[in-house]
């Protein structure tokens, strides 16, 4: 069993670094002058991609080693990100959307039944399906009796990441917030003074850091290292 999920998931593929530009910069835009300071993160401005990196992170902060499911063009069956330790595996889906109830969460978790347990019983039967949706959860009750259905028809838990969830894991994780929304953002957010307390700091284009290390900035921008 365990080399048969070794094979299933290095079959299905993971995105080559070439693929994912997204992360090899500093996701956030500058914010708009005047902009009014709030206490909520702004997931919304993420959107798919950098809501993906958040999880991606997030995971990666965990001790884990998330993987991006899929090539570009290829079908995801509503998955973005698994995590496999060669045993067993975790599937997530990042759902950055403007409305989030029970009934959306029934509706992918029937088509992440559908098109991956179902149609595709060769691809590897995870423990759990987190669907990462940074909005708040008000029909709890409706959601908690979504997930149980879901587990009583196929025996995989489902779990929702939200944003009640999403604050509390990134309020210890300054770094994250610095680098998706900005370090304004992750001293505010985090209630630091300066979120680079630490021995070690981004380094940033044209920042004053030494020649060497603006030069190899410059090579790595143009791909040449």
């Amino acid at each position: 069993r365990l080399l048969k999920l070794r094979l299933v998931v290095a079959r299905v593929g993971e995105m080559d670094l070439a693929q994912l530009p997204h992360l090899r910069q500093p996701y956030y835009s500058t914010p708009v002058a005047g902009e009014s300071p709030t206490d909520n993160l702004p997931y919304h401005d993420l959107g798919g991609v950098g809501l993906e990196r958040l999880c991606f992170e997030l995971l990666v902060a965990k001790g884990l080693t998330p993987r991006y499911f899929g090539r570009n063009g290829e079908s995801q069956y509503g998955i973005d990100l698994i995590v496999s330790n060669g045993e067993s595996c975790d599937v997530y889906q990042c759902k950055n959307v403007a409305a989030f109830s029970s009934e959306s969460l029934s509706g992918w978790l029937e088509t992440f039944a559908r098109e991956w347990l179902n149609e595709r019983p060769h691809l590897p039967r995870p423990d759990q399906f987190i669907v990462v949706c940074p909005l708040l959860v008000r029909d709890k009750d409706e959601l908690e009796a979504a997930k149980q259905q879901f587990f009583a028809r196929h025996k995989v838990r489902a779990e929702v990441w939200q944003r009640e969830f999403l604050d509390a894991e990134l309020k210890e994780q300054p770094d994250i917030v610095a680098d998706l929304f900005s370090e304004a953002w992750a001293e505010r957010f985090c209630h630091l003074r300066d979120w680079n307390q630490g021995l070690f700091h981004p380094v940033k284009e044209n920042s004053g850091e030494s020649p060497e290390l603006g030069r190899f900035l410059e090579l790595t921008l143009q791909n040449r290292i």
